[in-house]
């Protein structure tokens, strides 16, 4: 009887030894990796939304660039028409 009790103690206190563990050795670093994710994805959508705002200004520059560019080629080709 009295063996029989002991081994419940043993088997609640090393429950409890790894339940302690894992709230106070696991759950942090799994909580920190998790926030740490969440901060990567975060930046890197900034990221990537900048990207995109910055190619979306370039490709109008560009644009405005290529009609002045034509224009100029028009107005040149034209030059050598008339000589």
């Amino acid at each position: 009887m009295l063996v029989g009790i002991a081994r419940i103690f043993t088997w609640l206190a090393g429950s409890s030894a790894f339940v302690l563990f894992i709230y106070y050795f696991l759950l942090p670093i799994i909580s920190q990796t998790y926030h740490a994710c969440r901060a990567l994805r975060a930046h890197q959508s900034g990221l990537m939304l900048r990207l995109n705002e910055s190619l979306a200004t370039f490709k109008e520059k560009q644009a405005q660039c290529f009609v002045n560019l034509r224009c100029i080629k028009r107005s040149q080709s034209a030059q050598t028409v008339i000589r």
